[in-house]
């Protein structure tokens, strides 16, 4: 055989293979990766943990130039929910301190949040109701951190006012119904 009638075998061969195999197409490539099974984004991991009756239990830290570096528990409830907005308490000392708060999703698993009254306690804290802002992420789906800003509206700051504080918090088992 010749070089060309070798050639012209290997090419039909190839065709009737093609035929045989019904000629079908290569799967379709995503035009994006995929995640893997099971892996959720930051932006559904918020949104899971900012659902109504969602708990998240944890430490806050607040620094000022009076009373320095201050430790407290910390408890963060969502009580309700309406698409990215949310409204909740946080408290803290053991539930001697509480607050109202108000706030709302944003991309990327972010979110942030203004106290919107003072249920219990603050009796000498000023201004935290609405000159107080908390910015945050989720980190994972038990992991939320955030820092307070605080003043944030225009506020003059006093060496007893906070300068700067965080929150970090670990998601606490469901209550039992």
């Amino acid at each position: 055989m010749t070089r060309s009638t070798h050639r012209m075998v290997g090419l039909l061969a190839a065709m009737t293979a093609l035929v045989l195999l019904g000629a079908q197409e290569p799967p379709e490539t995503p035009a994006s990766p995929t995640r893997p099974a099971g892996k959720k984004t930051l932006e559904q991991l918020a949104d899971e943990a900012f659902a109504a009756d969602r708990t998240w239990s944890g430490q806050q830290l607040l620094v000022s130039a009076r009373k320095g570096r201050e430790t407290s528990d910390a408890v963060l409830t969502i009580t309700s929910r309406e698409g990215s907005k949310f409204e909740g308490t946080l408290a803290t000392r053991g539930g001697k301190d509480e607050l109202e708060l108000s706030g709302r999703l944003l991309k990327g698993g972010a979110f942030e949040w203004a106290y919107t009254k003072v249920v219990k306690g603050h009796s000498g804290a000023r201004n935290i109701v609405g000159d107080v802002k908390v910015v945050g992420r989720v980190l994972g789906p038990d992991l939320i951190v955030a820092e307070f800003r605080w003043p944030v509206y225009g506020a003059t700051p006093r060496d007893n006012y906070i300068k700067m504080g965080t929150l970090r918090f670990e998601s606490k088992p469901a209550k039992d119904k």
